[in-house]
């Protein structure tokens, strides 16, 4: 009797356990926690752990977030992920990790690899940090030089899709905004120092960002205009090396200037001479180490052969110079903006001499800011 009354016992105590842990498990699956807990351990291990979680949930603007796999087919990378909130109107950001020598076509920043039109054009990340980002997508890449790897550099590539970046006209959408491109460059910075540690490039780190980058062109609207446009004396950004050529630059239809701060150790720098409207006319970029090799492997329409040139009938020129941290020569470009709205150039009769001059003049001050040599002119 008394082992019946021992089992039945047990029996009970059994069944209780079993029903609390059922219990405890629905209650777990339905509010909610389970959903967390596996985003967590999927952002835990996603890009081999190295994403920066805090600025991650700002540059989405979610705390609920998951990660899988990059479903782009890319080889060469160290790592590569992507990132999705949950909910309707979810924002996805995608993240690649590589080494400089294994940069591909589609490493650099998109609509960079030609010199039409205006996308894909930059500013610094600000910071000291060895990066840009272009802001039609928009896109942020960092390049840290490895002290310990000879010519190497470690190349981090991230890219925002958010229905939060949609083009606005209140101000406060505006602010808005522009938190959350801080929160992505300030992600893209941090992500970058934990992957160098993880795949041992010994790399300077740059200063907190806790502003988001302009954007040089200021776009108004659909059109082509920019309302930071200054007159070409004034600048004291990136077309600062330009100033000399104040006076033939009005003679050539394009007096203004719109540029971004100048920054010493950034890869990608571009600057616009504009018409007196403020309608880019002429874009002037440099680039260097891995994104020259970018540019050069890119494919498009502009395509770049030799140390310099200057293409009959073409709409553009460039100059190359041989720099520190990298084998890739860096590559300094000129070009004639075509207005794809419009279908026509801004500047309607060109100057040949005016356009290498501006091209000679700003190579030459880029070289010396960054420490090149050997630069070659067409």
């Amino acid at each position: 009797m008394k082992v019946k009354n021992r089992r039945d016992l047990l029996r009970n105590i059994f069944t209780c356990c079993l029903a609390v842990l059922v219990l405890g498990g629905g209650i777990f699956y339905f509010s909610g926690a389970y959903d967390s807990w596996r985003d967590k351990v999927s952002l835990d291990s996603a890009c081999q752990g190295t994403l920066d979680q805090p600025s991650l949930q700002e540059a989405l603007s979610s705390k609920r977030a998951h990660a899988g796999n990059f479903y782009e087919d890319r080889t060469g990378s160290l790592t590569r992920c992507a990132i999705t909130t949950s909910g309707n109107n979810s924002s996805t950001l995608r993240l690649d990790v590589r080494w400089g020598s294994d940069a591909d076509r589609d490493s650099g920043l998109v609509g960079r690899a030609d010199m039409l039109g205006l996308i894909g054009r930059s500013s610094p990340l600000g910071g000291d940090w060895p990066g840009a980002i272009s802001f039609n997508e928009p896109q942020a890449t960092v390049a840290l030089p490895c002290r310990n790897r000879k010519n190497e550099s470690l190349l981090v590539d991230s890219r925002l899709s958010s229905p939060h970046l949609v083009t606005s006209l209140f101000p406060s959408h505006r602010l808005g905004q522009s938190r959350i491109r801080a929160a992505f460059v300030r992600f893209t910075t941090e992500t970058a120092m934990h992957a160098a540690d993880k795949f041992g490039c010994e790399a300077s780190e740059g200063k907190a960002i806790k502003e988001a980058p302009t954007d040089p062109l200021n776009l108004d609207g659909s059109r082509v205009i920019a309302k930071s446009a200054q007159p070409l004396a004034n600048t004291d950004g990136t077309c600062a090396p330009l100033r000399p050529l104040a006076s033939a630059a009005a003679k050539a239809g394009v007096p203004k200037g719109m540029e971004s701060p100048s920054q010493k150790n950034a890869p990608l720098t571009d600057c616009f001479l504009t018409t007196p409207d403020g309608e880019p006319g002429y874009g002037l970029s440099a680039t260097y180490g891995a994104y020259a090799k970018i540019f050069r492997e890119a494919g498009g329409p502009s395509n770049v052969h030799g140390k310099s040139g200057f293409p009959e009938k073409r709409n553009y020129a460039w100059a190359t110079a041989r720099c520190p941290g990298s084998t890739e020569r860096a590559l300094f470009t000129l070009w004639q903006v075509y207005d794809t709205a419009r279908e026509e150039t801004p500047v309607k009769k060109r100057s040949h001499k005016f356009e290498l001059s501006a091209l000679k003049a700003f190579a030459k001050h880029s070289t010396q800011q960054h420490g090149c040599s050997d630069l070659q002119l067409p």
